[in-house]
């Protein structure tokens, strides 16, 4: 009987092909992932915004792993003291019509060092509405004067404005008194110092307004106080028109605005509180603009600035967990902001009144103003408010005298 012949290492020659056919498949396949790998990095460096188009492909979180640094994530940005388990909602609210949202509140405050975290009033209060399937963005300014009940930590409650909410108690006071005096189910937020908000400005090559002669002078006379509180640098306008170019600073200047009017892009006057929630949100429509339009160089830069660099100064701070921003950053790459004219600045319906001692913004009524903004946020044009969000809206009514008053769209129906 014949043996089968076989090589030195005991293998047949059938064994050996076989081998030597699977070493070259495997040196194919590596050669194939190497020329992708190259191409891909050709690719990054030569065509326009295919950083950005990663980002928003789904490799775009793994991407973002690998650009945002956790540790320094974790360590200066994440805040592990908010207490999401404790954050109030009102007992009647049905959540399950925010599933296909991403409600987050903002605020932007005028931090001095160590008051980044406490004893801060929120200068600008915003709630975002994210919808998770189509990545449209809604955004609405809470004007801070509004009269409001507010929950402070310890469970006491007081009637007073609204921006009071974060001074008496920080993030977990200011959303526990969102969500309830309107229906919501907030359990994330952000907060942003000037300081913060000018370097963002900044990296993205500044904004351009149209200023009026009064406007600059404001903006010149803030500045003084900008500069004392951000330990920046930025010299005044003597220029007003079309198109002013404002850098970081000047636009934060710009932003505090509330003694003059603003003109919006439709030419509508919006004066006092109202005019500078306009400009924030103005301001704000540009950087996004900005930011849609910008390369991944200046977005990395911002990155750095906003998730590293903050163990000397304090600029940014969310209760957005690591893995939920990275989660997060391929909708956000591709969204788009909606803005609908006379729905974002909250109340939509209301006046002005003095009571102890300052002018505050009244809902007429706040029941109805709610119905307005889930209509406005979810797209809910039936929404009725909760015993207590009813409550609260008939305890503001009996201490301001006002009554509700609906806006003309609705009385055009009636």
């Amino acid at each position: 009987m014949s043996k089968k012949v076989k090589n030195s290492k005991g293998l047949s020659a059938k064994q050996k092909l076989l081998l030597t056919n699977m070493f070259k498949w495997c040196v194919c396949v590596a050669e194939i992932f190497v020329t992708i790998i190259m191409i891909t990095g050709i690719v990054l460096l030569v065509m326009p915004n295919a950083k950005m188009k990663l980002l928003s492909s789904p490799f775009g979180k793994h991407f973002a792993s690998y650009i945002i640094d956790k540790d320094s994530y974790e360590e200066n940005v994440h805040d592990e003291t908010f207490k999401k388990d404790e954050v109030e909602t009102n007992d009647e609210l049905d959540i399950s019509k925010f599933e296909e949202y991403t409600t987050i509140a903002l605020f932007g405050i005028d931090a001095r060092g160590s008051e980044f975290d406490n004893i801060t009033h929120s200068d600008s209060i915003m709630v975002v509405s994210i919808n998770n399937k189509t990545g449209e963005i809604k955004m609405v300014s809470l004007y801070r004067d509004t009269l409001s009940r507010i929950i402070r930590n310890n469970g006491a409650v007081v009637y007073d404005k609204l921006t009071n909410a974060y001074y008496l108690g920080g993030p977990q006071a200011a959303i526990n008194t969102i969500n309830t005096s309107l229906d919501l189910n907030i359990t994330d937020y952000a907060v942003i110092n000037f300081s913060g908000l000018a370097d963002v400005i900044d990296l993205l090559g500044g904004i351009e307004v149209n200023l009026t002669k009064k406007e600059m002078q404001y903006v010149n006379g803030y500045l003084v106080e900008t500069r004392k509180i951000t330990g920046k640098k930025a010299p005044d306008l003597t220029q007003y028109g079309d198109n002013i170019h404002l850098t970081g600073l000047q636009a934060v200047a710009y932003c505090r605005i509330r003694y003059t009017t603003f003109y919006d892009e439709e030419g509508n006057a919006i004066n006092n509180d109202y005019g500078r929630t306009a400009r924030q949100r103005s301001v704000i429509k540009k950087l996004v603009d900005k930011a849609k339009a910008a390369g991944a160089e200046q977005l990395l830069s911002i990155v750095d600035i906003v998730f590293k660099g903050q163990a000397e100064e304090k600029t940014f701070a969310t209760s957005l967990s690591y893995e939920e921003i990275i989660e997060m950053i391929p909708h956000l790459v591709n969204f788009s902001l909606i803005q609908e004219q006379g729905k974002t600045g909250f109340p939509y319906s209301l006046d002005t009144k003095t009571i102890h001692g300052g002018s505050m913004v009244i809902p007429t009524d706040l029941a109805y103003n709610v119905t307005k903004l889930h209509e406005y946020l979810y797209g809910d044009e039936d929404y009725v408010p909760t015993t207590k969000v009813q409550q609260i809206s008939d305890t503001i009514a009996a201490i301001s005298g006002m009554k509700k008053r609906e806006l003309a769209e609705d009385k055009k129906n009636n």
